[in-house]
């Protein structure tokens, strides 16, 4: 495993995964919201600047780089060697995002971009909530069509999650 993708609802939990795997295979992580949420950038409107940023990345040899961006899965799948899908419940998700809101302080997320605010934006909840039913068969669907060869795990449980680090 050098070049790992892990994509996921929000709230699955991509980033804590990818900080441990990198922990437990030196492999460095590449945490796609830092970049994508930086205010001296205007990725939401410039689409040709991110896939460009997200090329660069993707041409290192060694990476794993947590989010979902789906504009960019076709290129960073081609090149990774590992696709872990966190598909975790819809009520795990949602609690971890209110946690994330009202609960946890910026220094807690240190995937965010300094300045990085955490507020209620209702688009964000409601495709979080809906996520599963529209966005995972998609998801389902591009791993199936990845090339024999390429390792893919599917992790739905915490017990998943903890035998994959064992093993």
């Amino acid at each position: 495993m050098k070049r790992i993708a892990v994509i996921g609802s929000p709230g699955s939990g991509k980033s804590t995964f990818s900080r441990r795997l990198s922990k437990k295979t030196g492999v460095p992580v590449i945490h796609l919201d830092t970049e994508h949420h930086r205010t001296d950038k205007d990725y939401y409107t410039n689409s040709d600047a991110w896939d460009a940023y997200v090329i660069r990345q993707i041409k290192q040899d060694a990476w794993i780089m947590d989010g979902n961006f789906s504009s960019t899965f076709e290129q960073r799948f081609e090149r990774a060697d590992t696709i872990i899908y966190l598909d975790r419940s819809r009520y795990l998700t949602m609690f971890r995002i209110a946690k994330r809101l009202f609960y946890k302080s910026p220094e807690q997320r240190p995937e965010m971009p300094e300045g990085w605010k955490e507020r209620f934006h209702y688009p964000f909840f409601r495709y979080t909530w809906r996520f599963k039913q529209r966005r995972r068969p998609l998801y389902l669907e591009m791993l199936r069509q990845q090339p024999k060869g390429k390792q893919i795990a599917i992790l739905k449980t915490k017990k998943q999650i903890q035998d994959f680090f064992n093993s």
